[in-house]
């Protein structure tokens, strides 16, 4: 069989990356040949541009909710990023501002708005995230809770096409258990209170073993009154992955991007994410000091917890403050979800209209 010219699809391999890869697949011709690549978050920075560069020259590249990479046809991501590439012919939008890579693409498909719920962190509550049996956050168990191999996401992906992204018809086929999966998940939130180490109490720094060791925000679950949590992982050759998350679910107040301090700190070899939520890859041996710097934000030199003075000419801050003030948005990080960061590419008609082929 020939193979040149293969659409190779790249994509992150968490609900909203595989929802992706599956409408592309649908967005396909009966004859296109096409290869699926989903990725883990740790592999960014020159892991993946080795990865992708190894790819034939004729093949065409689509990226989609992952990092930009110079060879791409198609990218299409919603995170922070410092890179707005500008090249005629080809299809770029890294709309920082969506909720989901997935709305970028098909905003009007029904199942736009759970992946948006989930990829956004935007539940009813943290009960909701380990006590629902939604067939969209069960198959969300089921990716984060499944073998980590290739096939299994490709299959999954494979699977949401053929069925247009309906998910209890997903996990029918994939005869997933329900209940086996939320057993699973209120499993590890008990084990994860026997090794959080607690901060000023409201910053929970856990360090794992493996990748989705516990359940992601199974700490805000255990303990309610949280603010922030942070995770540590190695990731092998000396080298580990830090998340950062802000409790969504806090009656306290997010001030500090996560994202961009990911981005800026000279520390990471690479990292990015949103307002509320980020991750980075960096050397082992810097990680204490990493995760002391962003501690420094938030306590004080009495060792207690403070608010991080947002820069008051940051153009986010101000646009997002003027929301709150004509009552647009009742809470300021409401406003600054609502407000479009100006370097994003919006190059695909520059609107939320479905990406086409």
């Amino acid at each position: 069989m020939d193979f040149r010219n293969t659409n190779r699809i790249i994509f992150h391999n968490d609900l909203d990356g595989i929802s992706c890869a599956a409408i592309f697949l649908n967005m396909l011709g009966k004859n296109d040949k096409y290869i699926l690549h989903p990725v883990k978050t740790q592999i960014r920075g020159e892991k993946f541009e080795r990865m992708v560069d190894k790819f034939p020259k004729d093949d065409i590249i689509i990226v989609l909710d992952y990092q930009y990479h110079k060879r791409a046809h198609i990218w299409i991501d919603h995170h922070y990023s410092e890179i707005a590439p500008k090249e005629p012919n080809k299809r770029f939008i890294n709309k920082t501002n969506s909720p989901s890579a997935f709305a970028i693409i098909s905003p009007a498909h029904p199942s736009a708005c759970m992946i948006n719920m989930i990829d956004g962190c935007k539940y009813p509550s943290v009960e909701y995230i380990f006590e629902s049996d939604d067939p969209a956050m069960t198959l969300n168990r089921f990716i984060k809770n499944t073998f980590p191999h290739d096939m299994i996401y490709c299959r999954i992906a494979e699977v949401l096409a053929a069925t247009n992204l309906n998910f209890q018809d997903t996990i029918d086929i994939l005869d997933v258990n329900v209940q086996e999966m939320i057993d699973k998940d209120q499993e590890g939130c008990e084990n994860i209170k026997n090794f959080m180490c607690i901060h000023e109490g409201v910053i929970a720094v856990t360090h794992l073993i493996r990748n989705n060791e516990y359940p992601q925000y199974s700490e805000f679950y255990v303990r309610k009154n949280l603010d922030y949590m942070i995770r540590q992982v190695p990731t092998g050759n000396g080298k580990c992955q830090v998340e950062i998350g802000f409790n969504p679910f806090s009656r306290s107040e997010n001030t500090i991007n996560i994202g961009k301090f990911m981005s800026e700190s000279k520390i990471p070899l690479i990292g990015g994410g949103h307002q509320n939520v980020g991750g980075c890859t960096l050397m082992e041996s810097n990680a204490e000091d990493f995760i002391s710097e962003f501690l420094k934000l938030l306590i004080n030199e009495d060792g207690e917890m403070e608010k991080y003075a947002v820069d008051p000419t940051d153009k986010i801050e101000i646009e997002a403050q003027e929301l709150v003030k004509e009552g647009s948005c009742k809470t300021i990080d409401d406003a600054r979800e609502k407000v479009v960061i100006k370097n994003d590419e919006e190059v695909v008609n520059g609107s939320d209209a479905e990406l086409k082929l």
